[in-house]
């Protein structure tokens, strides 16, 4: 009981530490007006640890035996789409007629942040215990 109560306090001050951490890079890359690419990927990656954050109770890693399911396919794209500075898609975005308005929303540094949330939180659901009934990948 004494173990969870630590455990779980070390969870929510992780989780305050990454918003303060999140609030500093924002405010950063406001003051200078433009959007660096450190600043960028470093947003990026605090979201995407606030999202493993946020399932580290079924994270199934650490409990033997664990299988991959095909969560993982879009974990990792919407990682990859996430981790994208919104500068790079503006380019797309302007220059393709056809796809631009499915482009378009990642032209807005929050919805970098909820979709990079939400790829850590698929990636820690892709990874099931095996004794469990979903589509593994064998």
């Amino acid at each position: 009981m004494k173990n969870k109560w630590i455990l779980n306090s070390f969870v929510i001050i992780t989780i305050f530490i990454l918003i303060f951490a999140m609030e500093k890079t924002f405010m950063e890359i406001r003051r200078v007006n433009e959007e660096p690419l450190i600043e960028t990927l470093k947003i990026s990656l605090l979201g995407f640890i606030f999202g493993i954050i946020i399932e580290w109770q079924n994270l199934q890693i650490f409990k033997k035996p664990f299988k991959i399911n095909l969560l993982i396919i879009p974990a990792i794209i919407l990682t990859i789409i996430s981790f994208v500075p919104r500068s790079y898609w503006a380019f797309f975005s302007i220059s393709n007629e056809y796809f631009g308005w499915l482009l378009a929303p990642l032209m807005f540094s929050e919805i970098h942040l909820v979709l990079n949330i939400l790829a850590g939180i698929l990636l820690v659901r892709s990874f099931v215990n095996s004794k469990e009934n979903s589509t593994i990948i064998k």
